[in-house]
């Protein structure tokens, strides 16, 4: 299997769920790139994008799984979508959790909440 094809098949597999405070809303998470070429032992950046539309959001949680025979997380960066990130990253999952500060705010709108670094370690699942 080629880098590309395995690269756009671990995107393609990315596993996300959305947890907002407060109400429920149609927001989403989107990946920018959607796929990429990189050789073993290269890197590449992953976008996690909330776009939330005309619907107020306070924070929102984001899972993404990754196949580790594949690829491993290396940093995650704070976006600019909201004031208060966290992340985790473990050996086949990274998690993001955005916030506001102040529970009176809201955000509307789309921007990045983190930005994932990934290093390939093979082309082939394990």
């Amino acid at each position: 299997m080629n880098t590309r094809a395995s690269i756009t098949s671990f995107l393609a597999c990315l596993v996300c769920f959305l947890a907002f405070a407060g109400a429920t809303h149609a927001a989403v998470l989107k990946f920018d790139p959607t796929s990429t070429t990189t050789a073993v032992d290269g890197t590449f950046d992953v976008d996690v994008v909330v776009d939330a539309g005309t619907d107020q959001v306070s924070g929102t949680d984001a899972y993404i799984k990754f196949d580790p025979a594949i690829v491993e997380a290396t940093t995650v960066t704070k976006g600019s979508f909201f004031p208060s990130v966290n992340n985790t990253i473990d050996t086949s999952q990274v998690y993001v959790n955005g916030v506001v500060t102040d529970s009176t705010d809201f955000k509307t709108g789309s921007g990045v909440l983190a930005t994932i670094t990934f290093k390939v370690k093979s082309t082939t699942p394990g």
